[in-house]
């Protein structure tokens, strides 16, 4: 899509009826809380399966947002936190096994996030840091989002695919194991606060009818997903940076050192606004790596709008390509370049804040937005305080990850060799 929008300019046709509208006024006009656009069809690519991104209806959405944010509270947090911690440690404690050895990271990552949603969601670990037994289930997601985005530009032949067996057997088989977690947590009730606390409470009200089932099923799915593959790949692309950028790595050492006196493994609450530069990594990433790199899907108003002088018809799918927007000059000054300090301390370098959208905007915007950040502060700082240093493997320099990574509605990456240096903080 940048190339696309190098070369045609920032509305491109990239089909009937669809636009990539790669300008920064685009954001508010088609995201924002004030904005006409509505979700497009192709957010029912899943029926019967429904759950809280794929709503269409503003008022269904907002009623069945209220029941997730329970699980998502600044209370709620504060339960997980330790656990997400817990987990970050063994995460440690299995990398510094790798003793100095290259690893694919892309992969370590997608074991942590998988454990920590499966604590967070069910109760319980996946334990696929330390166990192989479950780890083929991030490959078998990697396989469904491939269709996701396969069928992106034709939603109408997803059903189709649907009906035809040996098409859908993977998205097929990561259900029936996403039922099958379900099942087993409503039969024995955790003892520690989870997210299917708050939608088992939700289901037990209703007539408990299939529409019922398939929200439920649908909504633990999408918990799993948005929590795991989407914080893996912000973490990658964390470590990516750290590796090709040393000076990052002593920035951010300096910083978050004075604030983890004592041993601390994660940083209070009261410390997070202090660790401005962390923060700003992140926000750079997520800014040059969005995980949903071509954007939300949104229809137009049936008297279409204007945006940035240019009329779009209405009915129109049109889309903001959050990867293209991230690196543009209408954007950001120097959009190429990683430049934490933009967030902070160099404002001037960010020409229009409203485009970034990496957790979307308005009424829609990501619910565990605060979640993912906790969870990529405490991978950031445990594994800066437990490895002296971080580079890339002998022959790696991070093309793959850059080239040979796809969208497939999030991004599905290519593997990145590291090596973490042991200390004796380990």
């Amino acid at each position: 899509m940048h190339k696309l929008h190098e070369k045609y300019g920032p509305i491109c046709r990239t089909g009937p009826g669809n636009l990539s509208v790669n300008v920064p006024e685009a954001v508010q006009a088609f995201l924002g809380s004030d904005s006409k656009c509505s979700k497009t069809p192709w957010y029912e690519q899943s029926l019967p399966l429904v759950n809280l991104h794929t709503m269409r209806d503003k008022k269904v959405h907002e009623k069945r947002r209220k029941v997730f944010s329970k699980a998502f509270s600044p209370a709620s947090l504060r339960i997980y936190e330790p656990r997400v911690s817990e987990h970050t440690e063994i995460l440690i404690q299995q990398l510094a096994k790798m003793d100095g050895k290259p690893f694919d990271a892309t992969r370590w990552c997608k074991f942590w996030a998988f454990d920590v949603m499966g604590e967070l969601s069910f109760g319980e670990s996946f334990k696929m840091l330390t166990e192989e037994a479950n780890r083929w289930v991030p490959d078998l997601l990697e396989a469904g989002m491939a269709n996701v985005g396969k069928f992106t530009p034709i939603p109408w032949a997803t059903p189709i695919v649907h009906r035809i067996p040996f098409l859908f057997k993977g998205p097929k088989t990561f259900l029936e194991f996403v039922g099958s977690k379900v099942a087993d947590r409503a039969k024995k009730p955790s003892e520690k606060p989870d997210v299917l606390q708050y939608l088992l409470e939700d289901y037990e009200k209703t007539e408990k009818k299939d529409k019922d089932y398939q929200l439920l099923r649908g909504d633990t799915r999408l918990t799993i997903v948005g929590g795991s593959d989407t914080t893996a790949a912000t973490l990658t692309y964390v470590l990516y940076h750290l590796a090709r950028d040393p000076t990052q790595v002593a920035k951010l050492r300096a910083e978050l050192e004075p604030l983890l006196e004592g041993g601390k493994k994660t940083l209070d609450p009261k410390d997070v606004s202090s660790a401005k530069h962390l923060d700003a990594v992140l926000h750079e990433v997520m800014r040059m790596h969005p995980v949903i790199p071509s954007g939300y899907p949104r229809l137009t108003p049936p008297e279409g709008m204007t945006v940035n002088g240019t009329y779009i018809p209405g009915g129109t799918t049109v889309v903001i390509p959050l990867w293209a927007l991230g690196r543009s000059e209408d954007a950001y000054v120097r959009a190429n370049e990683f430049i934490p300090e933009r967030w902070y301390s160099q404002p001037e370098l960010i020409k229009n804040r409203h485009c970034f959208a990496t957790f979307s905007l308005g009424p829609y915007s990501c619910i565990g937005r605060a979640l993912a950040l906790m969870e990529l502060r405490a991978a950031v700082c445990q594994i800066l305080m437990a490895f002296d240093t971080i580079k890339f493997a002998p022959g790696e320099d991070g093309t793959r990850l850059l080239t040979e990574s796809k969208d497939h509605f999030t991004m599905g990456l290519a593997p990145l060799k590291v090596i973490l240096d042991n200390s004796n903080k380990v």
